[in-house]
């Protein structure tokens, strides 16, 4: 992939296109969803399947059985973070980024760390 495609592809998840009318981008009736089932019952993951994150459910999920629901904490900050991002940070974060745990930010990487 070329630096032109991956720098348009970042601008694009940074300032998602608005729906026409103004009203809240799609993918944005999952946001409530996930945050309350993330702080509520953040061991299971199921809010990490409502954001179509299947494979990093599926590990949280194992993570949170062998360490006796310790790794729902993870679950329960996240749901947190989802109700605390806008509705627009969110669909570009979550929803077409497809963020997995940890990563930083598409704008908080140099230049030199783009991959060309």
């Amino acid at each position: 992939m070329s630096c032109l495609k991956i720098h348009q592809r970042r601008i694009l998840l940074l300032h998602p296109p608005h729906p026409p009318g103004g009203g809240p981008p799609p993918g944005s009736d999952k946001k409530l969803l996930a945050g309350l089932l993330g702080i509520s019952i953040g061991s299971l993951e199921i809010h990490r399947f409502i954001v179509d994150c299947k494979k990093e459910g599926v590990l949280q999920i194992v993570i949170s059985i062998v360490t006796c629901e310790l790794g729902g904490i993870i679950g329960s900050i996240e749901g947190i973070i989802y109700l605390t991002t806008s509705n627009q940070e969110f669909v570009a974060t979550y929803i077409q980024g497809k963020k997995s745990w940890f990563q930083p930010r598409p704008d908080s990487l140099p230049h030199s760390q783009w991959r060309c």
